[in-house]
């Protein structure tokens, strides 16, 4: 069997079809045997109720954008509109609700969202990006400032740990967007990101 995690997203009125309405509130997991892909099946899992409802661009919706899965430790980092969460995906037809980050820096009225997750190699860490200004905005223009950055998070505890932002100012089109750790063979953590026209960075 293969689990597809579907992170539905529904932003924006052309988003929002007959099966798609807000606030949505949940992941669709299509299960599909290997042998006989036309008998996948699909089911809901509800995100947990504490869930932030999002209020961004006057559109409301509880929802997560990217979800990465890590699956030799049984766990998946999903970065939902205002908050990060990790979930246990031992039973990966029913995933369980561990913990969340909510971090104050991400607010929606700035046009502040969580886009991608990504975990360290040995598990340990998960990395929650925020795609500050929605991918259209010069939101590194000040590297000191918290909009736009990839926050670390201890994935035992769900604890911050540090941030990263582009230490250069970019004046154009600029967040810390997609980004990967790569493994390394002396055990440290190296971090690859892309920052829209800020370039791409690596990061101890």
């Amino acid at each position: 069997r293969v689990f597809l995690y579907i992170s539905s997203y529904p932003l924006g009125g052309a988003a929002l079809g007959p099966n798609c309405q807000g606030p949505h509130g949940f992941v669709s997991i299509v299960e599909v045997p290997v042998m006989n892909p036309a008998a996948a099946t699909v089911s809901k899992y509800f995100l947990d109720p504490g869930t932030e409802l999002g209020n961004y661009l006057g559109f409301m919706f509880r929802a997560c954008h990217d979800i990465s899965v890590f699956v030799d430790v049984d766990r998946a980092a999903a970065a939902c509109l205002t908050e990060g969460q990790l979930w246990d995906i031992s039973d990966p037809a029913h995933p369980e609700f561990l913990w969340r980050y909510d971090n104050p820096n991400i607010n929606p009225a700035n046009v502040d969202l969580f886009h991608s997750a990504s975990f360290s190699w040995d598990g340990k860490r998960v990395a929650f990006g925020d795609e500050s200004g929605g991918g259209g905005a010069a939101r590194c223009i000040d590297p000191n400032d918290n909009q736009g950055r990839i926050w670390f998070v201890d994935a035992a505890t769900g604890t911050e740990l540090t941030s990263f932002k582009i230490p250069r100012s970019e004046t154009t089109t600029c967040t810390m967007h997609n980004f990967n750790f790569v493994p390394q063979k002396h055990g440290q953590y190296t971090l690859v990101s892309s920052a829209y026209t800020g370039g791409t960075t690596i990061v101890d």
